[in-house]
């Protein structure tokens, strides 16, 4: 992602987050990390417990019943499958009793331009994001933290234009809205200093 447009995606993620639902709208969480990606891929650090900080800040502050927010680490592409599965029965059933649903997703762990590496197993962007588009929600929210090829580009957070954010409380909010940490031809990047990724540290913080 440019690094000028994280102020953007954060206040937008925070508005998401920390509105008070309407009456109807439930709210479904699926964070998913694994450290463990392809053979000869570097082992990942923090990318599980970054899954566990967004899973537990969108039930914490996020309006989220505990019920309703799955949490996979780990795991690989057919154990991801089967909990949209889930969420998609899950979604059905709340959308019968007149109640409109919203999918917080967020993903960490290793990737590539075209898919997302859970350990041995992949799934690509376009299937994932096809996949949740085809859930019965009303709004998907989808965060993914993970590289999107090697990148030969110098690194670093430059200053951009100021812009103004406006959320307008009174609207409803429809649709899928994809945050990612990084462009094509970018590397996320992990931290030591702050045990966890870079991108997703600043998005909870």
């Amino acid at each position: 992602m440019t690094h000028r447009f994280w102020p953007l995606f954060a206040a937008l993620f925070v508005a998401l987050t920390l509105a008070e639902p309407a009456f109807a709208d439930v709210r479904i969480v699926l964070s998913v990390g694994n450290n463990v990606g392809r053979p000869g891929e570097e082992l990942l650090r923090f990318a599980e417990d970054d899954a566990r900080r967004v899973h537990d800040l969108l039930v914490d502050i996020g309006n989220t019943d505990p019920s309703r927010a799955y949490l996979l680490t780990g795991q690989g592409v057919a154990q991801l499958r089967s909990t949209l599965a889930e969420i998609r029965g899950r979604a059905d059933e709340i959308n019968q009793g007149g109640q409109d649903v919203t999918l917080f997703f967020y993903y960490a762990g290793h990737g590539d331009a075209e898919e997302l590496h859970l350990g041995a197993s992949s799934i690509s962007r376009d299937e994932l994001i096809r996949t949740i588009e085809e859930l019965p929600l009303s709004l998907r929210v989808i965060m993914l933290d993970a590289c999107r090829g090697e990148t030969s580009r110098s690194r670093g957070v430059e200053r951009g234009e100021s812009f103004s954010v406006y959320v307008d409380d009174e609207a409803s909010a429809r649709g899928t809205i994809v945050i990612a940490s990084s462009n094509d031809g970018e590397a996320a990047q992990e931290s030591d200093l702050l045990r966890g990724a870079v991108f997703t540290h600043y998005l909870v913080s």
